[in-house]
């Protein structure tokens, strides 16, 4: 599934027309008009998440609905908002700015 983030304006083509939470500083420009969706990036270690968002492990805010919402789609960019509850199995890695 694709979670569109619309408050950022990029040309993709025709398909899919709309950004992922996923592709927005993940290392890769996506938009065909500039790199709009790696701008920025270094804004999400500062920034403080709403009361109605989740904070990632690497500082990210996404919504909390999409909190353990889909273990198969992490929305994360860490994917620590799917990580299971048991911790001593962890094997996941952690992007540093």
């Amino acid at each position: 599934n694709l979670s569109c983030y619309s408050l950022l304006q990029c040309n993709r083509g025709p398909f899919p027309a709309c950004l992922d939470w996923s592709e927005i500083c993940d290392g890769q420009v996506d938009c065909l008009d500039g790199d709009f969706d790696e701008e920025h990036c270094w804004q999400l270690e500062m920034n403080e998440c709403n009361d109605n968002e989740y904070r990632c492990s690497n500082g990210q805010c996404i919504p909390q609905s999409f909190f353990r919402d889909d273990i198969n789609t992490p929305d994360c960019l860490d994917d620590s908002d799917e990580v299971q509850q048991d911790r001593s199995v962890l094997t996941k890695h952690i992007i540093v700015h």
